[in-house]
């Protein structure tokens, strides 16, 4: 059975915040849902999870994305980001290209990871941290 974070921040009580929901255990923020799981998966595994709940991993491309994760993260371990590599080249999950620049590569390693403080690549079959991203589904009515 997976832990997650019961996590409080400004801004953000319980799972609704300025009439945004998501379901049990998951955290709003902007219109945009977090699950923090500290099992230790690998990227796969990760991968899988998030899928399994209508989610995927982090677009670290998108700059929005990446701060609000690493803004609500409860450990400064490390997570595993929508990063791979295919074909020699770094791309997010969502198909957006990675500038090589933007992150510390290591040429023997094909998945991405992040922490406060930077993205780096990684063995995927190593064990981190994950967080998924998506959508809130719902919105309450404005009164």
């Amino acid at each position: 059975m997976h832990e997650r974070h019961e996590i409080q921040a400004e801004g953000i009580r319980g799972n609704q915040t300025d009439g945004q929901v998501c379901e049990k255990n998951w955290i709003v923020y902007n219109g945009t849902c977090y699950l923090y799981d500290d099992a230790g998966l690998t990227w796969k595994e990760c991968e899988k999870f998030c899928r399994d709940h209508n989610a995927s991993l982090p677009f670290v491309c998108d700059s929005g994305i990446k701060e609000t994760v690493r803004r609500f993260m409860k450990s400064s371990g490390d997570h595993w980001a929508g990063l791979y590599r295919q074909n020699g080249a770094w791309l997010c999950s969502d198909g957006i290209r990675l500038l090589d620049e933007q992150f510390k590569d290591y040429s023997d390693m094909d998945c991405g990871i992040f922490n406060k403080n930077e993205i780096f690549a990684h063995t995927c079959d190593s064990n981190k941290e994950c967080v998924c991203v998506k959508k809130s589904p719902w919105q309450h009515p404005q009164f």
